[in-house]
């Protein structure tokens, strides 16, 4: 993967990679979007499951608690996944995890860029 990150951003502009930035972006895209497809089997699997559950409770309770437990049931069938992750969710957890990457090397670059003026000085005196 890295290699082929390096090999775009180095490529010249072609008709088949216009520019190596919207490669990169698209790449990037359909990383998320996999990744997106890899959690959603385990999401729907953990859906079902919580909807056999409940069934076997519903069949095995009163008749009094039935009603209550059914409409329960109806109302956490239709909601939906809620485990499973957007691509907007993944791609601002991506941006803000390299934002952080990010400010924390320039930290380093500039405790290293002061360390070096200060033996700098040091040489010179």
């Amino acid at each position: 993967k890295w290699y082929l990150m390096v090999c775009l951003d180095q490529c010249p502009p072609s008709p088949a990679f216009p520019s190596a930035n919207g490669s990169l972006r698209q790449l990037e895209e359909l990383e998320v979007g996999q990744e997106s497809l890899n959690n959603s089997p385990l999401a729907l699997t953990s859906h079902f499951a919580q909807v056999q559950f409940r069934l076997k409770q519903i069949v095995q309770c009163d008749n009094g608690e039935r009603d209550a437990l059914l409409q329960e049931l109806e109302q956490f069938a239709f909601n939906g996944c809620q485990d499973l992750p957007t691509y907007e969710t993944i791609h601002e957890s991506l941006c803000s995890d390299f934002e952080r990457r990010l400010a924390e090397q320039k930290v380093k670059h500039e405790e290293l860029i002061f360390q070096l003026k200060f033996q700098l000085k040091d040489l010179e005196h």
